[in-house]
């Protein structure tokens, strides 16, 4: 990570396979965390964005915010934009609710 905001937490290639290096940073201004699994056998680029939703009802609401980030509303109409953004750089987005969050993913091809 290049910016002044980002320490590195841990550095280490897997043992196992070894092309890969696994890297965490975290923010110090935002407290953002970041790990960073890179590996130049694939030059496919994908990032996962995990927020903590966990909920103590089943009222849907993570699910129903997932969909909205994609979708907007009536204060942010802003329809498919993810979308259309990634489709115009070659990528894709997708997303899942799990009980404790919600995870954006974006998938594109480059180093």
């Amino acid at each position: 990570m290049s910016s002044n905001n980002f320490k590195q937490v841990f550095s280490f290639n897997v043992e196992y396979s070894p092309q890969y290096t696994v890297k965490k940073f975290i923010s110090e201004r935002t407290k953002l965390q970041v790990v960073q699994i890179f590996s130049k056998a694939s030059p496919m680029v994908e990032g996962y964005f995990a927020v903590g939703t966990e909920i103590t009802n089943d009222s849907g609401i993570p699910h129903t915010l997932e969909h909205l980030v994609f979708t907007g509303s009536k204060k942010y109409p802003y329809k498919s934009i993810l979308d259309k953004g990634a489709n115009l750089s070659m990528s894709s987005t997708n997303a899942w609710t799990a009980t404790d969050q919600t995870v954006y993913t974006l998938s594109t091809a480059g180093w």
